[in-house]
């Protein structure tokens, strides 16, 4: 997801979404996200708006209602964070689920 926080309101904007690499692994009951070209588009994401948008997190879907994350989604914060932490960003994750109220926001500092 691309986006900004605003640090001092505590707020995420997310403003978009990048489209998945190329070399990413879909089936109907998982993904997993490649990194092909992913860094430079980024990069330039950034570069063009003189860093008032960036990377802030994943998101995904589960089969079901349930939002919870899995023990994968937990590992995969954990590196959302450490990306994040190195720039001095909270880090977010959104999972949705079957119906259209169903989702979920995971934000740690």
């Amino acid at each position: 997801m691309i986006g900004s926080f605003d640090n001092q309101r505590k707020r995420l904007y997310i403003v978009g979404q990048i489209k998945a690499p190329m070399d990413s692994i879909s089936s109907p009951t998982s993904f997993v996200r490649g990194c092909d070209g992913l860094h430079p588009r980024l990069q330039y994401i950034e570069k063009v708006t003189q860093g008032n948008l960036s990377y802030v997190g994943e998101w995904h879907s589960h089969p079901s209602n349930n939002t919870a994350q899995s023990g994968y989604d937990k590992r995969l914060m954990k590196e959302i964070c450490e990306y994040s932490h190195d720039r001095c960003r909270p880090a977010c994750m959104l999972i949705i689920g079957r119906s259209k109220d169903a989702m979920s926001i995971y934000v740690q500092e």
